[in-house]
């Protein structure tokens, strides 16, 4: 069964050597597009399932045309990129089919799968997205192996917006941030600005105690007062026992329960 993931690595000796043998053909008979769409198109027809042939044998043939296809239409890895790289491939196309082998000193009747396998490797690049070397060397060896869609230029103008945009507002919030500093007051020493605020609060605090101390002065009476209103208090104690000695009666009152009142 064929994978989608065949497309982007090379395709092995075995795989190539069973895909020879599924169509029935030699390694130099292979290399040639067209005798190699032929012999498909022959065989699909023959076992394909709408005519009564096998399903399985079907995605067979379907699996080692699209192994021999994938080697036969890699680009080749000695050429040299040049200013006209992205015309290449019409210049490709003209050359005989067997002209990758051919160019290298050998012959086509010479080619077998194992040769097919380490060419196919030395011609594909790393397709994974985590080599770090992929897209440019496929960009720079092989230009038309991706061609131009508008939609990959449309996402190139949104970042490119993007990108201007965002330093549009990093430019403006730093040209706010400079007015908003040329406006204020200028900075005083911070130490200097501590102690003067410290010995203000001191100053403060030294004035609301000097300010009770005067008060408690102006507003405190003088000793004769509280020795008047001591003796008063003493008279009344007086007063108040004389007044709880008379409901006494007579039989029991005596002598010692008498205290007189102190005159002022």
């Amino acid at each position: 069964m064929f994978h989608v993931t065949a497309l982007f690595r090379a395709p092995t000796a075995e795989e190539v050597r069973r895909a020879l043998a599924t169509l029935s053909l030699t390694s130099a008979q292979a290399i040639d597009k067209k005798l190699l769409k032929k012999r498909y198109l022959e065989l699909v027809k023959k076992n394909h399932p709408d005519t009564g042939g096998d399903a399985e044998k079907m995605k067979s043939i379907s699996t080692a045309y699209q192994t021999l296809r994938s080697v036969t239409r890699m680009p080749d890895p000695q050429e040299k990129p040049s200013q006209a790289a992205p015309f290449q491939h019409q210049r490709r196309e003209r050359q005989p089919q067997d002209s990758i082998f051919t160019d290298r000193g050998m012959p086509a009747d010479w080619i077998n799968a194992e040769m097919l396998h380490r060419m196919a490797r030395e011609s594909s690049f790393p397709r994974s997205s985590g080599h770090p070397m992929s897209s440019f060397m496929r960009n720079s060896y092989d230009p038309h192996f991706r061609p131009f869609s508008f939609q990959s230029a449309f996402g190139n103008i949104i970042r490119a917006y993007v990108f201007m945009a965002l330093i549009a507002y990093l430019v403006l919030l730093l040209l706010e941030r400079m007015v908003e500093m040329q406006t204020q007051s200028p900075p005083t020493n911070t130490r200097l600005s501590r102690l003067s605020d410290a010995g203000d609060a001191y100053q403060k605090r030294v004035e609301i105690m000097q300010n009770r101390n005067r008060a408690k002065q102006t507003d405190r009476p003088n000793n004769n007062y509280f020795t008047i209103r001591k003796e008063e208090k003493a008279a009344e104690k007086i007063h108040h026992k004389h007044a709880a000695y008379q409901k006494i009666p007579s039989s029991v009152r005596g002598v010692d329960y008498y205290y007189p009142i102190k005159e002022r």
